[in-house]
């Protein structure tokens, strides 16, 4: 048996290589929307993230994808006393997911104390699944 070992794999072109009969994420971040500029605690495939007003972010790609079709999943952990259950994070302001980066909003759950208001929140999860560019 062979072993590859490599610490970059390319395409020919010098871009990012196709997988192919496989299936992995594209674009992954763990974030603190509590944190000035919403940092980044980890990530895939993020060049940077944005606080762009509360509640409201932009995860820019590094490599961008092939087209706004993509698939994608969020989820939010909110450890502060003040809302508990429901919180959302969502694409923000009817935006359609974009190739270079998806907008993304976090709000409060219906029943919390601000019914819905837009929110920062401690843990910020978002995945992308889809094709590159």
């Amino acid at each position: 048996m062979s072993t590859l070992k490599a610490d970059t794999i390319q395409s020919t072109s010098g871009g990012a290589a196709t997988l192919t009969k496989q299936s992995a994420a594209k674009m992954w971040v763990n974030f603190d929307g509590t944190a000035s500029g919403a940092a980044s605690r980890d990530s895939f495939n993020v060049s940077g993230m944005t606080d762009d007003a509360t509640g409201k972010y932009t995860a820019s790609y590094t490599n961008s994808m092939s087209n706004g079709t993509y698939a994608f999943t969020t989820a939010t952990v909110d450890t502060s006393t003040t809302s508990r259950g429901g919180n959302t994070l969502n694409l923000r302001d009817g935006n359609s997911p974009e190739t270079s980066n998806i907008k993304l909003e976090g709000r409060f759950g219906a029943n919390a104390n601000n019914n819905g208001g837009l929110m920062d929140q401690d843990f910020m999860f978002v995945t992308v699944m889809g094709d590159l560019a």
